[in-house]
């Protein structure tokens, strides 16, 4: 049983597409989440590391290609994009972190509304 809230999301697509959208969620470093997912206190991480605030913008900006490239290979896949607004860096972080984490199979079938077995993927419609 898939235990991320992403298995849902990528199901039945090729093992190729999978894997490449894998491989584009771990360019968009997880390790930059916590970071981008203290905007509102004021990037304190990112301050403690000596960088400023054209390198905080420097680093939103690739986040935000990064989080534009995993939706836009998951559009080319048909499917809705996994980040409702890859501008936001702030709230695709929660959304990256989200997708990511373990659930309880009870957790995950709250949320869906069915067991994975059962889950049919949304089809992407364009522009969403």
């Amino acid at each position: 049983m898939n235990e991320r809230p992403i298995d849902f999301y990528i199901k039945g697509l090729p093992f190729d597409d999978r894997q490449e959208i894998f491989k584009r969620m771990e360019a968009c470093l997880a390790g930059k989440m916590r970071k981008l997912m203290e905007k509102p206190i004021g990037y304190p991480i990112f301050h403690s590391l000596g960088c400023g605030e054209e390198e905080i913008a420097r680093q939103e900006a690739k986040s935000t290609a990064r989080f534009r490239a995993v939706n836009e290979y998951i559009h080319a896949c048909g499917r809705p994009g996994l980040f409702s607004d890859p501008e936001d860096t702030y709230r695709s972080a929660k959304e990256y972190v989200d997708l990511l984490t373990k659930m309880p199979k009870e957790a995950l079938q709250e949320r869906f509304g069915c067991t994975w077995e059962d889950y049919v993927p949304e089809v992407w419609q364009g522009d969403e």
